[in-house]
């Protein structure tokens, strides 16, 4: 007797089908998190670009962040919209978010800047990033929890 009776068959389907499941399962996750991480290397890089271009230059630079377009303009003027959502925050025991549009973020000629908390995330994945400007010394600092950005 050769070839595969149809229960066979259909118990093999059904093992690929769950298996697929999972997979996509894991790889939407993956995906959100790809996004989320991305937006947030794409923020830190806009801030660690404006800080050292005001001290390379020696003048003062602006980077813009629409929190409601989710949008980061960078010193060159060039806008770059993150599929992601972009919040600023302001340091408590529970991290509430604050309500603003935009916020225009002036690096001086020495690097310092007006601190800044700012929130990556998304609706589909539990990941989400805080990104603190140093006030001081414009440096910025990323962490995966309020508590841990030192808030």
């Amino acid at each position: 007797m050769r070839g595969f009776t149809l229960v066979e068959m259909m118990v093999t389907v059904a093992i690929g089908t769950i298996l697929l499941s999972v997979a996509f399962g894991a790889y939407s996750s993956f995906r959100e998190r790809t996004r989320v991480e991305t937006a947030k290397e794409y923020a830190v890089s806009i801030l660690q670009q404006g800080r050292l271009t005001a001290l390379s230059q020696r003048s003062p630079q602006r980077v813009s962040v629409n929190f409601t377009n989710n949008e980061l303009t960078g010193t060159q003027g060039m806008t770059q919209k993150v599929d992601v959502n972009l919040q600023e925050f302001t340091c408590s025991s529970t991290c509430p978010v604050t309500a603003t549009t935009t916020k225009n973020i002036d690096f001086t000629s020495r690097g310092s800047v007006d601190a800044l908390n700012m929130k990556v995330s998304s609706t589909s994945s539990p990941q989400e990033f805080f990104i603190r400007l140093n006030s001081v010394t414009g440096r910025v600092s990323v962490a995966e929890t309020c508590a841990a950005a030192g808030c």
